[in-house]
């Protein structure tokens, strides 16, 4: 073989050697970049589906805040209302216990109130018994000598509670009030009063919504 056709030979080997080698470098480039390409997008999806599982988190977050906000704002609103029944029919029984306060009937109902405090306070030394302001005169009259046969020394005293009837016991030696007055009997009935009231209201307006 001549030296030209050696040193072709031996120059088209080497171009093939570089050329393999320049391809397996560009092959292997080609597969770095396309491993940190599908990294880059594995990081890029990670991180979007973070952000929108953050943003779904923060508008659920949001829209829990929004209901909660209103559904307390509604039932501040309902027990606004509620309340103001409340007080509306608790103002209307006063006038009512009032007007009680001038019957007969109400002669009656203190009497009894008088006849099962009585065996209570049948030994006691010293009471006090306070008559409503407005009407001292008519129920002293009325309601004190029912006292008449307790050994004890009873001092008389006058009270205002709203105008209403009744009388108030006070046990001197043991420092116990017997409270006999009409406001007494409302307010022992308030929380009745109230559960009647909010449970009729809720019913009438589950029913309507």
């Amino acid at each position: 073989m001549r030296i030209e056709d050696k040193l072709s030979f031996f120059r088209n080997c080497i171009i093939d050697e570089v050329d393999s080698e320049i391809r397996e470098q560009r092959e292997k480039l080609l597969q770095e970049a396309a491993d940190k390409l599908r990294l880059y997008q594995a990081k890029a999806v990670k991180k979007n589906n973070a952000m929108i599982e953050s943003e779904n988190r923060f508008t659920l977050e949001t829209k829990r805040q929004m209901y909660s906000r209103a559904h307390i704002k509604k039932t501040e609103e309902l027990l606004k209302h509620k309340n103001s029944i409340m007080n509306d029919i608790i103002a209307e029984l006063k006038l009512k216990l009032a007007d009680f306060a001038g019957s007969d009937e109400y002669i009656h109902f203190i009497n009894g109130k008088i006849d099962e405090l009585l065996p209570e306070i049948k030994d006691l030394k010293s009471i006090k018994i306070s008559f409503l302001k407005d009407t001292f005169d008519r129920d002293k009259s009325c309601f004190y000598p029912r006292f008449s046969d307790i050994d004890a020394e009873i001092t008389v005293s006058t009270f205002n509670r709203d105008k209403l009837g009744g009388i108030i016991v006070v046990d001197n030696d043991h420092q116990i009030l017997y409270d006999l007055s009409l406001k007494a009997v409302l307010d022992s009935s308030i929380d009745d009063i109230g559960m009647i009231i909010y449970e009729e209201f809720d019913r009438q307006v589950n029913y309507e919504s």
